[in-house]
């Protein structure tokens, strides 16, 4: 019987036992600043994506969608009367004392003493301190009245500077889109006033049922 072919690099004769076996070691190279490849691209499973959706949905509830319009009325106000506070300084410092510059310092100060009542108001409603339907009127009556005032003023002003300048377009075009943006400013100021008031009163009801009526 033959014996079979002694192996090239094959073991030595002796035999060895499994602890005196040793693997050789191979050395791979790591770079510190590549990142690992797994973490390159992050899963996102369907499950969690839909839940983060569904709590965004929640979150845009009409509550809060009524709060954001009661701030953004309240920045409007503040704005209003921070602008306005502005041009009575410089109205004030550039007057020559004639009927047109007592009449827009008039106006600049009514539109100060508008912003600064409502946004107070507007306020008070997110608070729910005017949810009887007689405060709200009586507030909003206070807030309508400054805004026309102010509005008729402004269009008695726009009309004599018309008037002091002739037949020139482009001054009279210029005035009527100051009255114009007037106009717009008060009919958002109002708009704001009026959806705060009837969408959370609405809500404040739905979460403690009041006594008494409201024109919600």
């Amino acid at each position: 019987m033959e014996s079979p072919p002694p192996l090239l690099n094959g073991p030595p004769s002796r035999n060895l036992s499994p602890t005196q076996i040793t693997l050789p070691q191979v050395n791979v190279p790591t770079d510190p600043a590549r990142p690992v490849a797994k973490n390159l691209f992050r899963r996102v499973s369907v499950p969690h994506f839909a839940s983060r959706l569904n709590r965004l949905r929640g979150s845009c509830t009409l509550q809060n969608t009524v709060l954001c319009i009661g701030i953004l009325s309240i920045g409007l106000y503040v704005f209003e009367a921070v602008l306005f506070s502005t041009f009575i300084l410089y109205n004030a410092s550039t007057s020559t004392g004639s009927p047109q510059d007592t009449w827009a310092l008039s106006v600049c100060v009514m539109q100060v003493v508008q912003g600064v009542v409502g946004a107070l108001l507007s306020g008070f409603l997110l608070r729910g301190a005017l949810r009887e339907e007689r405060r709200f009127v009586f507030a909003w009556l206070v807030c309508a009245g400054l805004g026309v005032a102010f509005l008729f003023k402004a269009c008695v002003i726009e009309t004599l500077a018309i008037t002091a300048q002739g037949p020139k377009e482009q001054g009279n075009v210029e005035a009527l889109t100051k009255i114009a943006i007037k106009c717009l400013i008060l009919f958002v100021e109002m708009f704001f006033f009026i959806v705060v008031h009837a969408f959370y009163v609405r809500l404040r009801q739905e979460q403690d049922p009041p006594p008494y009526d409201t024109i919600a």
